[in-house]
C-alpha cells in the first residue's frame, strides 16, 4: 500500500518550466492550483528544497535549538492552504540539506520529515534528531522511492501525495511506476531562452517508454491559462 501520487508543475506555453519561481502571479496560481488536489502530504525534491536557502553553518548545526514556531500565513494567501495542512516531505540520503529550521517556520505544511538511506552520515542523522525532524529509512544505498512511500502510509497514514520538484524527482518516480496523476499548469507565457530540463528528466542511458494519459479534468484559468489533470493508465 503507498498513497496516490500527483505530480504538479507549472509550464510555459513553449514547455519550459524553470523561470517559475521568478514570476509571483505562476507561483501564486501554481500553489492555488496545488491546494485544490488537497494532499496528505508534499513530496518536495532535495534541489528545490536546497535553494530555499537558510543553511545553517556548521557550528549553527552542533547547537540543539528549541522548534523555532510557525509563521503566520501572509495576508491573502488562505487560499493556498486546506486544512488539515500537508506534512512536508523530502529526500535527504546525502546529507546537503542545513535549513530544516527554515522549512519548520513555513506555514505551509504541519510538520516536515526527512527521507533517509543506510548511506545517510550518521552525524547528520545526529543533526536531524537535534532539529526534531523525523527520519524515515528507504533502504538501499541510493534510497528506495517504493519502500518509502509504504512508509509514509504505514507510519503517517499518508493516502494522497504531491510531487512538488523538478525533472529529477518526477523522473525518478515515473521510472518506478510511482504515479498515478499528472497535474499540468499551462501559463499564458512564451519563456524563450535555452532549451531546458522538460517536466521529468531521463538519466544518461536509460529510456522511459511513453506513458498514456487520460483526461480527467480541463479548466481554463481567468489569466488564459490552462489547468490539465491526467491519469496515467500505461
Amino acid at each position: 500500500m503507498r498513497p496516490e501520487v500527483t505530480l504538479h508543475n507549472t509550464v510555459s506555453a513553449d514547455g519550459r518550466i524553470q523561470w517559475v519561481g521568478t514570476s509571483l502571479e505562476a507561483l501564486g496560481t501554481h500553489y492555488a492550483l496545488a491546494a485544490r488536489l488537497e494532499a496528505e502530504a508534499i513530496l518536495m525534491g532535495t534541489e528545490t528544497a536546497f535553494l530555499l536557502g537558510g543553511h545553517e553553518s556548521d557550528a549553527e548545526a552542533a547547537r540543539p535549538l528549541p522548534r523555532p514556531k510557525t509563521r503566520p500565513l501572509p495576508p491573502g494567501t488562505e487560499a493556498l492552504v486546506r486544512e488539515p495542512r500537508p506534512l512536508l516531505v523530502v529526500p535527504d540520503r546525502r546529507g546537503r540539506l542545513r535549513n530544516w529550521r527554515l522549512l519548520q517556520q513555513e506555514p505551509w505544511w504541519r510538520d516536515v520529515a526527512a527521507l533517509v538511506c543506510p548511506s545517510t552520515p550518521s552525524e547528520h542523522r545526529e543533526y536531524l534528531t537535534r532539529r526534531q525532524v523525523p527520519a524515515l529509512e528507504a533502504g538501499g544505498e541510493s534510497g528506495d522511492l517504493p519502500r518509502a512511500l509504504e512508509l509514509l502510509r504505514e507510519s503517517w497514514g499518508i493516502r494522497t501525495l504531491r510531487v512538488d520538484a523538478g525533472g529529477v524527482l518526477n523522473g525518478a518516480l515515473l521510472r518506478a511506476g510511482l504515479v498515478d496523476r499528472v497535474s499540468v499548469h499551462v501559463a499564458p507565457r512564451l519563456q524563450g531562452g535555452f532549451p531546458v530540463p522538460g517536466l521529468f528528466q531521463e538519466p544518461e542511458g536509460t529510456d522511459l517508454p511513453p506513458l498514456s494519459l487520460r483526461l480527467e479534468s480541463s479548466e481554463v484559468l481567468e489569466d488564459g491559462g490552462i489547468w490539465l489533470l491526467y491519469r496515467i493508465t500505461g
